[in-house]
């Protein structure tokens, strides 16, 4: 029971971890390129990129949605952040959760475009 426990937990953390880190990527080639950079979320195949880099998958047993602040909760379909040559970001909220229930979110700052994961 508990090296299941475990497992799961790791690849719950370790999702976190690689999503934050493209993420912070599409921030600093938007300030690099000074274009914008677009990361997106596809729910229904569960995978994740950002503009011009590869795919990365989801792995099982991983949930994502995004909390938009006009649309609310995002379950399917695609979903893009934005990332600004100035800095700035789209805000949302990124969910990712495991089969027992724990959660890791990821927050957009808007202003500046960093993260906040708790």
């Amino acid at each position: 029971m508990f090296l299941g426990t475990a497992l799961s937990s790791g690849k719950l953390n370790s999702t976190a971890r690689e999503m934050s880190a493209s993420l912070r990527y599409a921030r600093s080639m938007a300030h690099i390129r000074g274009d914008l950079m677009i990361f997106a979320i596809d729910m229904d195949n569960k995978r994740y990129s950002v503009t011009g880099s590869p795919v990365r998958i989801i792995p099982q047993g991983i949930n994502v949605k995004v909390v938009d602040p006009f649309q609310g909760e995002v379950l399917h379909g695609e979903y893009g952040i934005g990332f600004h040559a100035l800095g700035g970001a789209d805000e949302g909220t990124i969910i990712l959760s495991d089969e027992k229930g724990r959660t890791i979110s990821i927050r957009i700052d808007p202003i500046v475009g960093s993260l906040v994961v708790k």
